[in-house]
């Protein structure tokens, strides 16, 4: 085996196992679904490789060659995909259909061209060139948020450079004199190995980036309540608990039993923008919401907050509402469990009956 085979043999491997990695993930959590834009072009672009090293050994020299550049421009362009559905980059909806349809034309408008030649080589590498820096754009503003973001705006840019450097190492080291002949000539050897190390560089840095946004949201679930986007009881305590911490004693903290099926996004969008901006918001349980009223709160604001809260709880609905002032230097659990005190009282009084509230 060549070593122009072994490195297009490598890289197929490679590309095979990040397709699956990427894939895994995507597959795993439903907030990285997008992901499988770009399992699936390392799965595509690895069709490239493949496609040299078969036309070695079959005689479809022609639809090879086109399935092989086919291939590769493919992957680059939904790596730029998915690139920008995770890092929320909005791109025009025609500009990657245009560039592949484009990187067609070009490979077949220069199908007969003399290779080794500066004309035919700029105009074969000119689509892989554009594709790769509109991802290197994508991820360029975000190379200040992590290492492994600036790492992989790097890689993507090298891999950029490397593509437009081609051209010249092309005429330089020869490619063949036919397609067929490529895995054999020099330039295979450095064009393959430049572009598999680079490559295998983007995927690495990617999976960081990847892992790292994925432990990011794992622990915002844990705090979240996902029909909702509130907080749940384990956010709700702890962002209860910071603010207790920081801001003076005298809150009020509201407990309410909801109906929540006849609670609505816009009731709850509105009770939100009828909060002050340091009020908290949280839905402790399936059925059960709870706020908090920092400070020495206006007492029409308090007012208005009581109705919208009761109001979430739906017609006929028999729940309560409970309330209770903080005390300094109180826990945030206790305080939480007093107000449920509270609302249980509430709730046995509303309904006609007594009984006795459980212990805080």
């Amino acid at each position: 085996m060549t070593g122009g085979l072994l490195a297009l043999a490598i890289n197929v491997v490679v590309s095979g196992l990040f397709a699956a990695v990427f894939l895994l993930v995507a597959r795993s959590h439903r907030a990285f679904r997008h992901l499988g834009w770009i399992a699936a072009a390392w799965a595509v672009g690895a069709g490239a490789p493949a496609a040299e090293v078969l036309l070695r050994v079959t005689p479809w020299t022609t639809v090879l060659s086109f399935t092989g550049y086919a291939c590769f421009s493919a992957g680059a362009h939904l790596l730029a995909h998915g690139l920008a559905r995770h890092y929320r980059r909005a791109l025009p909806r025609w500009l990657l259909p245009a560039s592949f349809a484009a990187s067609l034309i070009i490979r077949l408008a220069i199908w007969d061209g003399e290779r080794n030649t500066m004309p035919y080589e700029l105009y074969y590498q000119l689509p892989f060139v554009t594709a790769l820096a509109i991802s290197g754009v994508i991820v360029w503003p975000a190379r200040r948020r992590s290492v492994w973001d600036a790492i992989l705006a790097g890689c993507l840019w090298l891999f950029t450079l490397t593509f437009a450097s081609k051209p010249v190492a092309a005429i330089l080291l020869g490619s063949g004199a036919t397609a067929r002949d490529y895995a054999s000539s020099l330039y295979a050897i450095y064009s393959q190995a430049a572009s598999g190390l680079i490559a295998l560089g983007c995927g690495i840095a990617l999976m960081a980036v990847v892992i790292r946004d994925l432990r990011v949201r794992l622990k915002r679930d844990l705090v979240t309540d996902a029909p909702t986007g509130l907080p749940n009881r384990r956010g709700f305590l702890a962002g209860l608990q910071a603010r207790m911490d920081t801001a003076p004693a005298g809150g009020l903290l509201i407990v309410c039993e909801a109906g929540w099926q006849a609670a609505p996004h816009d009731r709850i969008t509105a009770l939100r923008q009828a909060l002050p901006p340091t009020a908290l918001l949280g839905r402790i349980d399936p059925q059960r919401l709870a706020v908090l009223l920092p400070g020495e709160t206006d007492p029409d604001r308090s007012a208005i907050v009581r109705g919208m809260i009761r109001d979430l709880s739906g017609a006929g609905h028999d729940g309560g509402l409970g309330e209770v002032r903080l005390a300094a230097g109180e826990d945030a659990a206790a305080a939480l469990a007093r107000a449920e005190g509270s609302l249980f009282l509430d709730a046995e009084l509303r309904k006609g009956r007594r009984g006795p509230a459980p212990q805080p």
